[in-house]
This record gives C-alpha cells, sequence and structure tokens, in this order.
C-alpha cells in the first residue's frame, strides 16, 4: 500500500500527462483506482490545503484542479501528434494488411 504524499500525487498528474487511462496511471503509482477516486473527491472538498493543495507544474492549486490540466495537457499532446503526422507523414513505412499504405 502506498502512502499518499505530494510526490505521488504529483506522479499521478506526470503519468496522465503521457497515458491518460487512469487504470494504467493507477498501477504504474502503486495505487488502486478507487484509490485516486478518493483522493479526487477528498481535494474537491477543499478542506485539507496541507494534503490536497500543492505546486505542479509551476501552479499551485488543489489536487482535481491539476487533475483536469493534466488531461487537457495529454489532449493536445494526442492533438500535436496527430497534426504532425497528418502534415509530415510517418517516419516508417505504414502496412495495413500486407501491403505499403500511402
Amino acid at each position: 500500500m502506498t502512502k499518499r504524499s505530494h510526490d505521488l500525487l504529483r506522479d499521478v498528474l506526470d503519468e496522465l500527462c503521457v497515458t491518460p487511462i487512469y487504470t494504467a496511471v493507477c498501477t504504474r503509482c502503486g495505487i488502486s483506482t478507487k484509490t485516486l477516486w478518493r483522493y479526487v473527491r477528498a481535494s474537491q472538498c477543499e478542506d485539507d490545503p496541507e494534503s490536497y493543495r500543492f505546486v505542479w507544474c509551476d501552479a499551485e492549486d488543489w489536487f482535481h484542479e491539476h487533475l483536469k490540466h493534466a488531461m487537457r495537457m495529454s489532449a493536445l499532446m494526442i492533438e500535436a501528434t496527430a497534426r504532425h503526422h497528418a502534415l509530415h507523414g510517418f517516419d516508417e513505412v505504414q502496412v495495413f494488411q500486407g501491403k505499403v499504405c500511402w
């Protein structure tokens, strides 16, 4: 069992930026998804600033707000990757059903 700390919450947020899948992130960080949602609910109450209010990405805010920003950052990264591939193509040959796609 992992004890909640600001470092753990930051790790969750960092992982969400890269992989926006809650279950995968929780597994990597050593917590359950139920635990994550318990942290979010506790943060939304905004009555424990020492536990759930901290600095992440040079901004001080509540954990649940940071979580929203992490998911937005992930969506922007996905969009940027799609845009890059649309404008510049792929760096490798794309094959579908054994045939090269152009």
